[in-house]
């Protein structure tokens, strides 16, 4: 029984129900007739309710609209113009335009910011595929961002009139970073920038890619000619070293921006480690050098497997540690004890030269004059064949030396164990306390784990006993045979 059947049985139900208006009269309903009705309208309900639980069962939605992924909203449906009409349009063009922080000076060094900055922006608005790929004179394509150097003018020009003046995303993108490059250079450098419109004018409209590209230009010398001035200063990193006074920062930051205008050539340096072992070992710190060197014997024995990137970076962290603690080009102790007695040879050479000058101005300001020159005479006369090479003098006793440059003969007290002037004594490493130590050097053995000197600190310390020597053994003779 269908839903229209169940209705006319209803009908006839409640129509016999109903009091007729002549007689008052209530009409008697049929018992069979209600009976069939109510069992229709149960049957009924039955299968409303059960359509109702099957549909909320098995629900029909409409078929999910399909989503495009991205990364930004920038990057959306690329191939559809930005609506500049909407709210959500002009929110996307102001921030895409918006200025980098901080703002561009012109100089070389802050050009890797200002692209890196640029870069961000590529990949958050879609330039990089809209107008940043362009193809060079060989049908190469190129990155503008990163091939600058292998991109010409007129490369970049070609590639705008591809998109000039259409009304695609691509002139919008164009339009986009040409607003935001001249948001973010500073006053002194934009009126570099503005002097070159015609470079950058396309079909009478700015062009982004133009621009940049005219911005690097005035930074850096793109012509390929100064490549091997590039790769000869990468050759011999130790002057560079030298020049920043083994700050190893301003080393590595100069290091990566050569190696970036050869990269932008699209060309390599394949020596840089190396360069970068050798030039690192004369920095001026000896731990940092032991350091680097301790890094170059592991990799040449295979043990370390290192990029040129990688060593910049250990290296100046290795400096900005060391600089840290305060421990960068520390004084060791031996180079305190050489500077103090350094310090002391000074100050007691002063002395002397002091002395010796009162000595020359004695008895009338007469410089160097003995009081008896013909008295003396003799100490100038070298021995001849078996005359003898010792003598006593006045009571004194002499010996002939022959490394002397104002006298022959010298004190024997002074030159019991030879002269400190004898060359061969010098070359064979002697000393005049070379026979007093030998005999005790038995004895010495004992406290040999005691704190000693360095030979470094020896090795000074014998230098200014030399340096010393000869003039205190003159200003002793001179003062003995004055009798002072």
């Amino acid at each position: 029984m269908d839903a229209v059947a169940v209705q006319a049985l209803i009908d006839a139900a409640v129509a016999a129900f109903a009091i007729t208006a002549s007689n008052q009269q209530q009409v008697a309903i049929d018992p069979a007739v209600a009976a069939a009705a109510t069992t229709a309208a149960n049957q009924q309900q039955v299968a409303i309710d059960a359509a109702v639980a099957t549909a909320m069962a098995n629900p029909q939605l409409p078929p999910p609209v399909p989503v495009t992924f991205s990364l930004s909203p920038g990057v959306v449906n690329p191939n559809v113009p930005w609506n500049y009409g909407i709210r959500g349009g002009m929110t996307l063009y102001y921030a895409a335009t918006a200025a980098l922080s901080p703002k561009y000076e012109g100089d070389e060094r802050s050009l890797k910011v200002l692209l890196s900055g640029l870069t961000s922006k590529a990949n958050e608005y879609g330039w990089e595929s809209l107008i940043m790929m362009i193809q060079d004179s060989t049908g190469v394509v190129r990155n503008l961002l990163k091939n600058y150097t292998s991109l010409t003018l007129g490369d970049v020009k070609t590639h705008a009139l591809t998109y000039i003046g259409q009304p695609t995303r691509a002139s919008q993108a164009s339009a986009q970073l040409a607003a935001c490059i001249m948001a973010s250079m500073e006053n002194d450098f934009l009126i570099k920038l503005l002097t070159r419109v015609n470079d950058y004018t396309v079909q009478g409209t700015q062009d982004g890619p133009c621009m940049l590209k005219s911005v690097i230009s005035i930074v850096t010398i793109e012509s390929k000619s100064s490549l091997p001035l590039i790769k000869k200063i990468l050759g011999d990193l130790g002057v560079l070293m030298k020049e920043v006074k083994s700050d190893i920062t301003a080393f590595n930051l100069r290091v990566d921006e050569l190696m970036n205008q050869l990269r932008a050539a699209n060309d390599d340096y394949t020596e840089l480690l190396d360069k970068l072992f050798e030039a690192y070992q004369k920095a001026s710190d000896k731990e940092f050098v032991r350091y680097i060197a301790n890094k170059q014997s592991r990799w040449e024995d295979n043990e370390l497997d290192i990029l040129p990137e990688t060593l910049m970076a250990l290296a100046n962290d290795k400096y900005k540690t060391m600089k840290m603690k305060k421990s960068w080009n520390a004084v060791t102790q031996d180079e305190e004890t050489i500077i103090a007695m350094t310090a002391a040879y000074t100050a007691l050479n002063a002395e002397f030269t002091s002395v010796k000058k009162g000595l020359a101005t004695k008895g009338g300001g007469q410089s160097k004059e003995r009081k008896n020159d013909a008295k003396w005479a003799w100490k100038l006369i070298d021995p001849t064949g078996d005359q003898a090479k010792e003598k006593s003098f006045e009571g004194k006793d002499y010996v002939y030396c022959p490394f002397h440059k104002d006298t022959k003969w010298v004190l024997a007290r002074g030159h019991a164990n030879g002269c400190d002037n004898d060359p061969d004594r010098k070359s064979t490493g002697t000393s005049a306390g070379t026979s007093a130590g030998t005999s005790a050097g038995t004895s010495a053995d004992t406290s040999a784990k005691r704190s000693e000197p360095s030979k470094k600190v020896l090795q000074y310390a014998k230098a200014l006993m030399n340096v010393m020597g000869p003039e205190d053994d003159d200003y002793a003779d001179e003062r003995s045979d004055e009798d002072l």
